[in-house]
């Protein structure tokens, strides 16, 4: 017995039961977000298709990854949203060509930008983001498709179709929805004492660091334990890093559908807007999308179909992940910067100023603004060195030269 829900948008996928000599038996449906695995009647073809109703999903691989898993391998890109995925339906089968399937809209052949290259190292412009699932009806995977679509259909094929009016009765769905995304766990890294062990250690173990010691009797900066000494502040704290980098992420879909016509034409339009947020800072997408598609009876014999989009999407993006080769290159990633960074170094800019006959070190506090106003407040006449400029000198010092030796001896840590 095939048993299933006579409805088009039900959650629940049919069963088969058997009912041979079984009175009164109960049949168990199980839900939608599985792959079906009953038909009624026989399938000639091997060509797995999954419904697309109800989807949460900012890109279409989300529901590809959950639905056809077993006919489509999917890789996700990184954790930023709507990035999408590498999607594979025979294998990685070369090693210089792409492998990657042919992606087919309504019939449209449609270029996914595999070999582009972006600014944004390591970003991929996913073209599916373009595509809002609410707006598919259905997606279906074709293992070979060279006879349909020739050598570019060699690596499968995703047909996908987008959703026309099947009502005469107008409709208007609306729906809105949202997910909280928690911040990822930190990962646990030495405090500022450890590793301020850890890297005294390690210089004893390499040649350099054993020459240095040979022919110096002055200790690098970060191992003076003098609290009068200038720099001290500078290297003696115990700051982690990876403190606000990331939050807590909201993502929230607002959509409305309208659909209708009569024996003449049908039409269905859409409009939706999504919002998400990357649990990395600094880090969203949003997207705003208009579709409309008519089918117009012109004869008895000729129909014709209209099709109409319009799609809006930006990125809010930071330098993300690591990079394959830093050797030419600085690193410019937060995520990077905040694993691999000092944690005795302190996270502001300082300086350090001439102030009542010494030395004196601070930091920069607030918006470029604020740090003008501090300057200008008085509170010293200028600043006089920065820490990554160790030669520079006010002209108003009183002894410009006592200046310059006082602070030469200060940042080498001399008395």
């Amino acid at each position: 017995m095939y048993v299933t829900i006579p409805d088009d948008h039900s959650d629940y996928n049919a069963s088969n039961y058997a009912i041979k000599g079984l009175k009164d038996q109960n049949v168990y449906l199980y839900s939608n977000a599985l792959k079906n695995l009953y038909f009624d009647g026989t399938q000639l073809f091997n060509q797995p298709k999954m419904d697309v109703n109800a989807s949460s999903a900012l890109t279409i691989e989300e529901d590809i990854e959950s639905k056809l898993n077993g006919a489509i391998r999917t890789i996700n890109r990184g954790g930023n949203p709507a990035q999408g995925a590498a999607m594979f339906i025979n294998g990685l089968n070369s090693l210089n060509s792409n492998s990657q399937p042919l992606v087919v809209v309504d019939g449209v052949v449609w270029d996914m930008q595999y070999d582009r290259t972006t600014l944004h190292t390591g970003f991929v412009n996913n073209v599916f983001n373009i595509l809002d699932p609410e707006d598919i009806a259905d997606v279906k995977v074709i293992k070979n498709g060279t006879a349909l679509y020739g050598a570019k259909g060699g690596n499968g094929v995703i047909e996908i179709t987008t959703k026309r009016g099947k009502s005469m009765v107008t409709r208007i769905n609306i729906r809105a929805y949202g997910g909280y995304e928690l911040a990822p766990s930190k990962l646990r890294m030495m405090d500022a004492n450890q590793y301020r062990n850890y890297v005294t250690e390690f210089l004893g173990t390499t040649q350099k660091g054993q020459d240095y010691f040979k022919n110096n009797t002055i200790v690098p900066t970060f191992m003076n334990e003098d609290p009068n000494y200038l720099l001290y502040p500078i290297y003696h704290n115990n700051t982690d890093w990876q403190d606000g980098m990331y939050d807590n992420a909201f993502t929230q879909n607002y959509k409305v559908n309208v659909e209708g016509g009569d024996d003449v034409a049908m039409y269905n339009l859409s409009l939706g807007y999504s919002a998400a947020d990357a649990t990395a800072k600094k880090t969203d997408f949003n997207r705003l999308n208009i579709r409309f598609n008519s089918d117009v009876v012109l004869f008895k014999d000729l129909n014709t179909a209209i099709d109409i989009s319009y799609v809006r999407n930006a990125y809010n993006l930071r330098d993300n992940g690591w990079a394959s080769d830093y050797s030419n290159s600085i690193i410019s990633s937060p995520n990077v910067l905040g694993l691999i960074q000092s944690p005795f170094i302190s996270p502001y800019a300082h300086y350090v100023y001439y102030e009542n006959g010494g030395l004196h070190v601070g930091h920069y506090v607030g918006s470029l603004k604020e740090r003008v106003a501090l300057q200008n407040s008085g509170k010293f006449d200028e600043i006089y060195i920065m820490i990554a400029d160790a030669q520079a000198l006010t002209d108003n010092a009183d002894n410009p030269e006592k200046v310059r030796q006082n602070i030469l001896r200060s940042l080498r840590g001399r008395p």
